[in-house]
């Protein structure tokens, strides 16, 4: 719970206790409070308070008078040296005067007033600085690990002025950070330094016991096992063995590297010349079942029909009847292009889900926009035909917005839409802005697709944009899907700076 909330809830609890006062005067919330402010005073920072870093925010209840005054402030909580200043502050607002029935009424109010917060800040420069020095660490290893240690070794560094818990089946940041620093040190031999840091991956995690922790101990043993330390790697190993035993209890999701572990460890046995125990090891592992692929991972294909691009997983889902139908319900817009989608539905029959793109409804010589719109397919049952509706259920949109970048030589038609997904409830940036992103990235990618993907632009099309505050991010995607590639973008100037590839 946030510190506001948790203040905010003890003020609530406060007002329950003062009862002849409550019954003179009405509780508004905060947002409504707001909207009354006329005269609104910034705090001053104490000096003494600013000199021991000492900031952030108090939360105070206000009490504000028939005609608008703050007549009374209680601090419900923040930093002691800051109060007297919030206090100072909040008394000189002023406010419109509340009405009921045309009457002017007392209120209370929570009220934030917040003060710089040189901790925070620094805390946030320290996170900055982490990611910029992990993306380093990734990059310099994707190219040649000997440059990497000592870029990732300077990225732990900084990991350890950046506060981190860790939680289950996650990696943070700093968690991040540590893995790449363990790949580099792995990739050059350096078991000593790799035993450290795989210790300390362990240590890190605590008494957290799940598919990452065994993943770590098993790493450990390998390494300890390399550097001739075998009874070290023993005792890890059946430390590993106890995890998966548990973790086999929750789910079957971990059974291929139980098996593993096992075969490493009977590895070890044989190299110590211990053929009975590595025996034993290899039926345990015999035992063990791994569930297989039923069948290969689907590959996107591309087909033209009707002079409509349709992007499926599987030939012919969607027929030449079918677009009679989807063309009449979107009538008298039509169609240029068609995402399937896996079957979906609320009901309990399945249903042919797909993105219908439509013509643009606007034009330019950089950019071209419209609206691609869910739909789906119900399957016949008895009595009913199969119908196509629109495939969306509130309160979820059933269409989105997309952009076409026209690119030289190519058919406009048969380039995919982007996707506009701005997080919460950011704006879009101008059309202009995103054209401008997308041929930026077209400009820096490789003529060819390499393993480089947090080094390299791919030469795909992008297909979704996401925009954060002050960030875009690209997603693209290989022709048949099995790939993608996500690039962050920054305005830098007139050009713009990619800041992360991965």
């Amino acid at each position: 719970m946030s510190l506001r909330r948790r203040l905010v809830s003890v003020a609530l609890a406060a007002c329950l206790l003062v009862a002849t006062v409550a019954s003179a005067q009405e509780r508004v919330d905060t947002k409504a409070a707001l909207a009354q402010v006329v005269k609104k005073v910034d705090p001053v920072w104490p000096a003494a308070a600013a000199a021991a870093k000492v900031g952030g925010l108090v939360v105070a209840d206000v009490t504000i008078d028939v005609d608008g005054r703050v007549s009374a402030v209680t601090i419900l909580g923040g930093p002691e040296p800051l109060h007297a200043a919030a206090r100072a502050a909040l008394r000189q607002w002023t406010f419109k005067p509340f009405l009921r029935n045309g009457r002017p009424r007392i209120v209370t109010a929570i009220i934030d007033v917040n003060f710089p917060d040189p901790l925070k800040d620094e805390e946030q420069q320290n996170r900055d600085e982490l990611h910029a020095a992990r993306i380093a660490c990734e990059r310099a290893l994707e190219l040649n690990p000997s440059w990497a240690v000592a870029l990732c070794k300077e990225a732990v560094t900084i990991s350890e002025k950046v506060p981190s818990i860790p939680t289950r089946q996650t990696y943070d940041e700093v968690e991040q950070t540590l893995r790449a620093y363990l790949r580099s040190l792995i990739a050059t031999s350096q078991l000593q330094d790799a035993i450290g840091v795989a210790r300390r991956l362990v240590a890190r995690r605590g008494t957290i016991e799940d598919s990452i922790v065994a993943e770590y101990v098993t790493t450990l043993a390998v390494l300890q096992q390399r550097a001739g330390a075998n009874d070290d790697a023993e005792a890890s190993f059946a430390k590993v063995h106890a995890l998966y035993d548990v973790l086999a209890r929750e789910s079957t999701s971990s059974a291929g590297k139980a098996r593993q572990a096992l075969q490493d460890h009977a590895a070890l046995r044989r190299a110590r010349g211990d053929s009975a125990g590595a025996a034993d090891l290899d039926r345990r592992a015999a035992a063990i079942t791994v569930r297989e692929p039923s069948e290969t991972p689907l590959r996107r294909t591309t087909r033209r029909l009707d002079g409509i691009t349709i992007v499926e997983t599987k030939p012919a889902f969607v027929t030449a009847e079918d677009l009679l139908e989807i063309r009449a319900l979107i009538a008298p817009k039509r169609a240029w292009w068609i995402w399937v989608d896996e079957t979906y539905g609320v009901e309990a029959q399945p249903a042919l889900g797909v993105q219908v793109c439509v013509e643009p409804d606007v034009v330019t010589a950089t950019f071209h926009r419209g609206t691609c719109i869910f739909m789906a397919k119900r399957t016949a049952t008895a009595g009913r035909a199969e119908v196509w509706s629109r495939g969306r259920s509130a309160p979820l949109s059933d269409e989105y917005a997309y952009l076409r970048v026209p690119q030289d030589g190519t058919d406009p038609s048969t380039q995919p839409p982007l996707k506009l997904d701005p997080y919460g409830n950011l704006p879009v940036p101008p059309d202009e802005t995103i054209a401008d992103a997308v041929r930026f990235i077209r400009r820096q990618a490789v003529p060819r697709p390499t393993s480089r993907q947090r080094n390299d632009v791919q030469p795909w099309p992008a297909e979704t944009l996401w925009v954060t505050r002050d960030q875009l991010i690209l997603i693209t995607r290989s022709a048949d899907a099995s790939a993608g590639q996500m690039i962050t973008l920054k305005r830098q100037g007139n050009d713009w700076e990619i800041v992360e590839l991965r």
